[in-house]
């Protein structure tokens, strides 16, 4: 019983593919003939379902597509909740080293003063203008 529903029967039904050649008439040929013909099977769309039963049990069926459709929305399938996965934990990605400046001798900072910036001479009018 493993390929038949447990609602409805439905199981795999026997049929054959036709493997046909030529130019349909509609379309302007002499029609399409068949030139080879195997059998195959046609199997029902079975689901494998958790289902909880009224008193509580959880088992599973295998049921069609079809009836799980209708039956889920009729209410005569109760399918049973999974179980809560515990949540991703992602952890944050380390922080960068802060940058370390060079530590200076007590002694050393005291003694360097800031170096001022040397003063502009004031130019001279008459020496490099050519234009007056």
């Amino acid at each position: 019983m493993s390929r038949v529903c447990e609602k409805c029967g439905k199981r795999p039904v026997s049929g054959r593919t036709y493997a046909r050649r030529g130019l349909a008439k509609y379309k302007g040929g002499v029609g399409r003939k068949i030139t080879g013909v195997t059998l195959r099977t046609f199997d029902a769309n079975l689901q494998v379902v958790k289902v909880k039963e009224p008193n509580g049990q959880v088992h599973r069926i295998k049921i069609c597509s079809k009836c799980l459709k209708t039956a889920v929305r009729n209410g005569t399938i109760l399918k049973a909740a999974r179980k809560p996965r515990p949540p991703k934990v992602i952890a944050p990605p380390p922080a960068p080293p802060a940058p370390q400046e060079p530590e200076t001798p007590p002694e050393e900072a005291q003694d360097k003063a800031p170096a001022e910036a040397p003063a502009e001479k004031p130019r001279d009018k008459s020496a490099g203008t050519a234009g007056e």
